[in-house]
């Protein structure tokens, strides 16, 4: 066995040295060399060395596999997926807003947009400065501009192009086979058919913007949304279920026919409360009104008392928050009082109401001689208690609360005490209080019907289809926010003091008097803190055995003590009582 002994040459022996030796000797005795080592063994730390950089080398390799598997996994699956084509949105029919009878506010018109995918933009050469060429060509817009659009998108999809008109989408469409990347989207156009007359209502949509795009799913880069009004309040029901389509690629980067992968649905339709001929009316009346004595501001709100329902809600020429404010010092009130004309006389509640009597109400709000007042703490909860404090929550977006000033309230923000002045300014309505014609509306409502504070609300129902197929997918219910929160003895009192308004000769609204139904109605005349200039109102509820409507109105600024507002009210309900 002695030829099979291995001598140790003080080297380890190599797994070549053992398997081939014998092959290396009968190679070497053809060849008529010596026996030599095959190959000189490397030194012990180089192979650790070698070792630590393919552990590097394999560590950098699994991260990398990690970061791009897990960490950017879904971008790099849908990076690949637009490799081979690109989903699209399909934008649903927005749904459409009809009045209380079905009479259509808004209808939709086809809109046609072009959209491209950034990415194939984002390298130059003579094909892509030729792309963008023919884009601006075909769109009517500069080549710079096309291009800016592409680079300063951080979205994938580009708009180019907006609600392109017909003679501008012919040429369009002759040269969108040969616009790599990009498409031509239909998409739907809202038509306001009243125009001013519903728009603080109805609200409006527009382009969806950076921060809403990121915000909302279910959107195209092209996408309308709505932005205020009831577009913006109820937009998941009129959006509908956008669907989504799929433009593929052959392997040599051609576009087939798109592949429907979900069908949009319709969005579904709002009804209102709202009378569109009234709302036409007392726009126009109450314009008419305003112009005759050169007024640029006015409201009105028009309810159904017994449910809440908005019947009309009219701002001329926009819709504006009103603070009345203005002041009276305990000088000028004690003045007042002592002047031997005595203006008004001697009054009680009813009468008080009918002639809107300052001195009346000063008197119950701040007190004189032997009279308590109530004070500012009780005027202010029982103004609470009407909602003149709270927003209404009516369904519009954007809606103010009202404010009640108070003792602590001025101590806090003016550094002042509250004096005597300032209750008798709260208790007619000065001051620093702030309230809503829409505020004031759903308090009248509650005074028509004996008690009950209602919601308002302008949508009656929610209904997917229309005509014969149409379902209702939601109905709104009268909400009642209070009720019975004042003793009904105390509100009859002032409903038979707003009807002495109406019958009475010194009443302030006798001239509604020649209504087709009975009425009652207050008067109201707010300083604004501008000499001779004031807010005027007027609020009416018929008919007064049964109210059906309560409506205010009110013009900003007035000069001088003008009767423009209920001339204008009893034009209004003269029309809404002769046509019924």
């Amino acid at each position: 066995m002695k030829k099979y002994k291995v001598r140790n040459s003080g080297f380890d022996i190599e797994p070549h040295e053992v398997f081939l030796d014998k092959l290396a000797h009968v190679r070497e005795e053809e060849l008529g060399i010596s026996e030599k080592k095959l190959e000189v063994p490397l030194k012990e730390r180089i192979s650790y060395f070698m070792f630590a950089i393919f552990f590097l080398l394999a560590a950098v390799l699994l991260v990398k596999i990690f970061y791009l598997q897990v960490l950017d996994g879904k971008k790099m699956m849908i990076a690949a997926e637009n490799n081979k084509g690109s989903a699209n949105i399909l934008v649903p029919e927005r749904g459409v807003i009809y009045d209380k009878d079905l009479k259509k506010l808004v209808s939709n018109s086809p809109a046609f947009d072009l959209v491209c995918d950034r990415a194939h933009f984002s390298y130059s050469s003579d094909i892509i400065s030729r792309e963008i060429n023919d884009m601006a060509q075909a769109t009517g817009q500069n080549m710079a501009d096309v291009s800016s659009k592409i680079q300063g998108s951080d979205a994938s999809q580009v708009l180019i192009a907006e609600d392109i008109d017909h003679q501008n989408l012919l040429v369009l469409e002759t040269k969108i086979n040969d616009l790599q990347g990009c498409y031509i989207t239909q998409n739907t156009k809202r038509n306001y058919l009243y125009g001013p007359v519903f728009s603080q209502i109805l609200g409006y949509t527009s382009r969806i913007n950076k921060d809403e795009y990121s915000a909302s799913q279910g959107y195209a880069i092209n996408d309308y949304i709505g932005k205020i009004g009831l577009e913006k309040y109820y937009e998941t029901y009129l959006r509908g279920v956008p669907g989504q389509s799929r433009a593929e690629k052959t392997a040599a980067g051609e576009s087939e026919e798109d592949k429907i992968l979900a069908s949009p649905q319709s969005g579904d339709n709002l009804v209102l409360n709202i009378d569109a001929d009234l709302q036409s009316k007392v726009y126009e009346i109450l314009g008419k009104r305003l112009q005759e004595i050169g007024v640029k501001k006015g409201a009105a709100v028009a309810m159904n008392p017994q449910t809440g329902a908005v019947l009309a809600l009219v701002s001329y020429p926009s819709y504006d928050d009103n603070a009345f404010s203005g002041g009276i010092s305990q000088k000028d009130f004690q003045d007042l009082l002592n002047d031997p004309s005595q203006p008004h006389g001697w009054v009680d509640m009813k009468k008080a109401l009918a002639v809107s009597s300052n001195i009346y109400f000063y008197t119950v709000g701040g007190g004189y001689g032997d009279q308590q007042g109530l004070g500012p703490t009780k005027i202010k909860k029982y103004l609470s208690l009407f909602g003149w404090d709270q927003k209404t929550g009516i369904d519009l977006p954007g809606e103010y609360a009202g404010f009640i000033p108070d003792p602590a309230w001025k101590k806090a923000t003016k550094g002042q005490g509250w004096w005597d002045g300032d209750t008798y300014n709260l208790a007619i309505g000065q001051s620093d209080l702030q309230t809503t014609p829409l505020q004031v509306a759903s308090a009248y409502c509650a005074i028509a019907n004996g008690g009950t504070l209602y919601k308002p609300q302008i949508v009656n129902k929610i209904i997917s289809g229309s005509g014969k197929d149409a379902k209702t997918v939601r109905e709104f219910s009268p909400q009642i926010i209070r009720s019975n929160f004042i003793d009904p003895a105390n509100l009859e009192i002032v409903r038979q003091g707003m009807r002495d308004g109406v019958t009475e000769d010194y009443g302030l609204s006798r001239s509604l008097r020649s209504l087709p139904v009975s009425s009652a109605a207050k008067t109201g005349t707010a300083q604004i803190g501008r000499e001779n200039e004031f807010n005027v109102w007027s609020s009416v509820f018929a008919p007064y055995d049964n109210p059906q409507i309560v409506l205010v109105l009110m013009a900003e600024n007035v000069q001088g003590l003008s009767t423009v507002i209920v001339p204008a009210a009893k034009e209004i309900l003269n029309w809404y009582f002769s046509k019924k």
